[in-house]
């Protein structure tokens, strides 16, 4: 399944600048973890249809994104150990 073409550089939201700023993050880095990404999931249903990315580039950090048209758009950044545990591993 294809999510989304890495090729596109994706868009922020402002909430995804304003963390990148609050944590000290370029931009540019977390366009790279979706652009680069080796491992993507669905994040918790209850936040929709958002996606989470990690890349080996960069493995201290997660990025919360979505996609609108087949373009990645990233919503939020995260430090890699806050990411949320996906449903179906919760209990194992």
């Amino acid at each position: 399944m294809i999510l989304y073409d890495r090729s596109l550089t994706p868009r922020m939201t402002e909430h995804a600048r304003q963390r990148c700023c609050e944590m000290g993050v370029r931009t540019k880095i977390a366009k790279a973890i979706v652009r680069t990404a080796h491992t993507v999931y669905q994040g918790h249903p209850k936040h929709g249809e958002n996606w989470i990315a990690k890349s080996d580039r960069h493995p201290e950090y997660a990025v919360a994104f979505i996609v609108e048209d087949g373009h990645p758009v990233i919503c939020t950044v995260l430090y890699e150990g806050i990411v949320f545990v996906r449903p179906e591993s919760k209990g194992a």
